[in-house]
């Protein structure tokens, strides 16, 4: 179970995880479909069609989260089937750390405003939309251009 294993992880690195519960978690699933404008919903949220996102082809580009989210609290959620509780990193604390020991299957970021929207692929390439969307085009475009 991956609340199991993303608690183990969070109580050996001491990060400060907490659930959200069921009904809240459901709550802001929906909102981020509508906000997003997700359509044809595959299988996995990063299959779906995100009007307006960047995809890295970059199977490395998961560890600059942590230059994009900096000190802001994360919020990390797997589509419903795996795991449907979204959970909470504080503030303060690397998501790369927390991910690195993650090598499952996708994942996806936010925060409580919805600001930014932030899918791995199963592959480890990266969709983001919102505000995460400029940073990962731009670390990308550093990336290539040396």
């Amino acid at each position: 179970m991956v609340k199991n294993f993303l608690f183990k992880i969070a109580n050996e690195h001491n990060f400060n995880l907490k659930t959200i519960p069921l009904e809240q978690s459901n709550f802001l699933r929906n909102d981020l479909y509508r906000k997003y404008k997700v359509e044809n919903r595959g299988l996995f949220l990063w299959d779906s069609y995100i009007p307006n996102s960047y995809l890295s082809n970059r199977e490395d580009s998961w560890l600059g989260l942590d230059d994009f989210i900096q000190s802001k609290e994360t919020i990390i959620f797997f589509d419903q089937k795996v795991e449907a509780n979204f959970f909470e990193l504080l503030s303060g604390q690397s998501i790369v750390s927390l991910l690195e020991n993650y090598k499952h299957d996708e994942y996806y970021l936010t925060n409580r405003n919805l600001d930014f929207l932030i899918c791995c692929t199963d592959l480890g390439h990266l969709v983001a939309a919102g505000t995460a969307r400029d940073w990962l085009e731009k670390q990308d475009l550093a990336v290539s251009s040396g």
